[in-house]
Protein backbone atom coordinates (compact mmCIF):
# COMPACT_ATOMS: atom_id res chain seq x y z
CA UNK A 1 0.00 0.00 0.00
CA UNK A 2 0.84 3.55 -1.00
CA UNK A 3 1.58 6.28 1.71
CA UNK A 4 -1.54 9.00 1.59
CA UNK A 5 -1.09 11.84 -1.09
CA UNK A 6 -2.04 13.64 2.20
CA UNK A 7 0.65 15.36 4.55
CA UNK A 8 0.31 14.05 7.62
CA UNK A 9 1.63 17.32 9.36
CA UNK A 10 -1.90 18.67 7.76
CA UNK A 11 -3.81 16.20 9.44
CA UNK A 12 -1.68 16.28 12.84
CA UNK A 13 -2.95 20.08 12.49
CA UNK A 14 -6.19 19.16 11.77
CA UNK A 15 -6.83 17.38 15.20
CA UNK A 16 -4.47 19.36 17.13
CA UNK A 17 -7.74 20.98 19.27
CA UNK A 18 -9.40 17.56 19.10
CA UNK A 19 -9.50 16.47 22.95
CA UNK A 20 -11.09 12.73 22.41
CA UNK A 21 -7.60 11.15 21.88
CA UNK A 22 -9.42 8.04 20.19
CA UNK A 23 -10.92 10.20 17.37
CA UNK A 24 -8.14 12.24 17.43
CA UNK A 25 -5.98 8.72 16.42
CA UNK A 26 -9.01 7.43 13.86
CA UNK A 27 -8.47 10.56 11.56
CA UNK A 28 -5.04 9.97 11.51
CA UNK A 29 -5.34 6.43 10.68
CA UNK A 30 -7.82 6.94 7.89
CA UNK A 31 -5.34 9.33 6.35
CA UNK A 32 -2.63 6.65 6.73
CA UNK A 33 -4.56 3.84 5.10
CA UNK A 34 -6.16 5.62 2.17
CA UNK A 35 -4.31 7.18 -0.55
CA UNK A 36 -6.71 9.83 -1.81
CA UNK A 37 -6.25 11.04 -5.70
CA UNK A 38 -7.75 13.24 -8.08
CA UNK A 39 -11.02 11.98 -8.80
CA UNK A 40 -11.65 9.41 -6.04
CA UNK A 41 -15.17 8.72 -5.17
CA UNK A 42 -15.46 8.88 -1.12
CA UNK A 43 -18.53 7.28 0.22
CA UNK A 44 -18.62 7.59 4.63
CA UNK A 45 -21.79 5.31 5.14
CA UNK A 46 -23.30 6.30 8.32
CA UNK A 47 -21.87 8.98 8.32
CA UNK A 48 -23.41 11.26 11.24
CA UNK A 49 -22.69 14.85 11.51
CA UNK A 50 -20.03 14.68 8.73
CA UNK A 51 -16.76 14.82 10.88
CA UNK A 52 -15.20 12.44 8.42
CA UNK A 53 -16.55 14.22 5.12
CA UNK A 54 -15.65 17.45 6.35
CA UNK A 55 -11.99 16.82 7.28
CA UNK A 56 -11.57 14.53 3.50
CA UNK A 57 -12.81 17.72 1.81
CA UNK A 58 -10.29 20.10 3.63
CA UNK A 59 -7.14 17.80 3.16
CA UNK A 60 -8.09 17.44 0.04
CA UNK A 61 -8.85 20.54 -1.15
CA UNK A 62 -5.25 21.96 1.00
CA UNK A 63 -3.77 19.18 -1.19
CA UNK A 64 -4.90 20.54 -4.21
CA UNK A 65 -6.94 17.16 -4.42
CA UNK A 66 -10.43 16.87 -6.24
CA UNK A 67 -12.59 14.36 -4.61
CA UNK A 68 -16.35 13.99 -4.74
CA UNK A 69 -17.56 13.03 -1.07
CA UNK A 70 -20.96 11.34 -0.40
CA UNK A 71 -22.39 11.05 3.08
CA UNK A 72 -25.54 8.87 4.19
CA UNK A 73 -27.22 8.74 7.27
CA UNK A 74 -29.86 6.92 8.67
CA UNK A 75 -30.73 9.29 11.73
CA UNK A 76 -32.38 12.53 9.47
CA UNK A 77 -31.83 15.71 12.76
CA UNK A 78 -27.65 14.45 12.17
CA UNK A 79 -28.00 14.28 8.29
CA UNK A 80 -28.97 18.16 8.43
CA UNK A 81 -26.11 18.62 10.54
CA UNK A 82 -24.03 17.26 8.72
CA UNK A 83 -25.51 19.25 5.75
CA UNK A 84 -25.33 22.69 7.64
CA UNK A 85 -21.42 21.74 8.48
CA UNK A 86 -20.49 20.75 4.88
CA UNK A 87 -22.77 23.44 3.12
Amino acid sequence: MSPSTIDPTLVSQMVRNEADMAYRRRVQTIFEWLDFRDGDRVLDGGCGRGFYPRFIRYAAEQSGIDVCITGVELAFPYLRIAQAALA
